[in-house]
């Protein structure tokens, strides 16, 4: 199972890649992490599943690719599609409130 530690590592990775991060990025990132943690328990919680780490980067890439392109891309599957959706509901309803 990922942990906290893990998936946090992840984000961080990603945001050393793009350089210093504005409040309004760091607010985005936090909101993809809360997000993923509370998927990551609920999948654990209710299926007895787990979320990977790898699983976690390709719905990264996937939101990555929804931002340039407006869709989801069909390669995205699994939790990892289930994980895009999460954010893009989350992400929709934070703009909107």
């Amino acid at each position: 199972m990922a942990s906290d530690d893990d998936i946090d590592r992840l984000f961080r990775g990603v945001t050393e890649r793009i350089g210093g991060v504005d409040d309004g990025t760091h607010r985005m990132f936090r909101l993809l992490l809360e997000t993923t943690l509370k998927f990551r328990d609920d999948l654990k919680d209710k299926e007895g599943l787990s979320l990977t780490v790898a699983e976690t980067q390709t719905a990264l890439d996937g939101l990555m690719e929804v931002l340039k392109t407006h869709a989801i891309p069909s390669h995205i599957t699994g939790h990892a599609r289930t994980l895009v959706v999460k954010w893009l509901e989350e992400i929709r309803r934070s703009v909107h409130h």
